[in-house]
């Protein structure tokens, strides 16, 4: 089917306006903590299997699956090994980094609260720096 390019952007116009006004509309936020954090109501689980989607992406799903199909089973199951170990990381991280403090937003504030103002300068460089 063609589209003409009159009709493409008119609903792309559609899409952007309700996107910009949807948010006027809706609920929102007291503060940026609770934007951010959802005022701390999410549970534990929830959180870990968030990391888990945001770790692993849909990339690497494609990849590991198409990888799979030309070498064998095995590289399916070897990539298995890295979720399992994610998640038992995780889980005992996400519940110890609750307990530390609700002012914690950021990894950055994990490593202000556990070692101090130098380390986490040092985190928040080397993470600048990794994912520039």
């Amino acid at each position: 089917m063609i589209y003409s390019n009159s009709s493409v952007y008119i609903v792309l116009a559609i899409y952007l306006a309700a996107m910009f006004f949807c948010p006027l509309f809706l609920k929102r936020s007291k503060t940026v903590e609770d934007y951010y954090l959802n005022s701390r109501k999410t549970k534990t689980m929830v959180l870990v299997f968030s990391n888990i989607a945001t770790f692993i992406g849909a990339g690497a799903v494609i990849t590991t699956a198409s990888t799979a199909f030309t070498s064998g089973i095995s590289y399916g199951l070897v990539c298995m090994i890295g979720l399992i170990i994610c998640v038992s990381i995780y889980i005992p991280m996400s519940s110890r980094i609750r307990r530390l403090g609700s002012n914690i937003m950021t990894p950055a504030d994990l490593f202000f609260i556990r070692y101090g103002s130098e380390v986490k300068k040092v985190y928040s460089w080397m993470y600048l720096f990794l994912a520039v």
